[in-house]
């Protein structure tokens, strides 16, 4: 099959098949994961957008700490950036859920800061064959937060 982009050949989970190079690193990421399975990927030309598709019973697990990391990205870059000038352009990057899985797109130019995002969320994601257990704590506050306390 004739694509616009250069293949490179991946294992995911046990079958060789071919995605942009210049997605490659993402994909080897998501599919770690346990229960995510990429569907569809592309690299995007200069200027334009990249998106890789992916769904799965780990899927919906991800969703919260991506979205996380997404308004994390954005209030970093507004306190970069408190003026108004023509020159200076917010990170693009959206997250949609469809009835086929859940992409995530972004500008070609920023792939590596969404490869560091990206890595940065699935930091406490279990890959597959790992188990991790939590513990939840409330403070004085009633503010809950989860206390890794092992992985395996």
């Amino acid at each position: 099959m004739k694509t616009l982009h250069e293949q490179i050949n991946v294992t995911v989970h046990g079958k060789v098949i071919a995605v942009d190079r210049g997605v490659r690193e993402l994909i080897l990421l998501l599919n770690r994961l346990r229960g995510v399975e990429t569907r569809y990927s592309c690299q995007g030309n200069p200027g334009g957008a990249g998106y890789v598709l992916f769904g799965g019973e780990g899927a919906l697990a991800i969703i919260p700490k991506l979205a996380s990391e997404i308004i994390r990205q954005q209030q970093l870059w507004q306190r970069k950036h408190e003026h108004n000038c023509r020159g200076c352009r917010r990170m693009s990057l959206s997250l949609e859920v469809c009835d086929v899985g859940i992409c995530l797109r972004w500008d070609t130019q920023d792939y590596r800061e969404v490869l560091k995002m990206i890595k940065r969320a699935v930091r406490t994601t279990p890959e597959k064959g790992q188990h991790m257990t939590y513990r939840i704590l409330e403070d004085a506050t009633g503010k809950l937060t989860a206390r890794r306390l092992s992985a395996g």
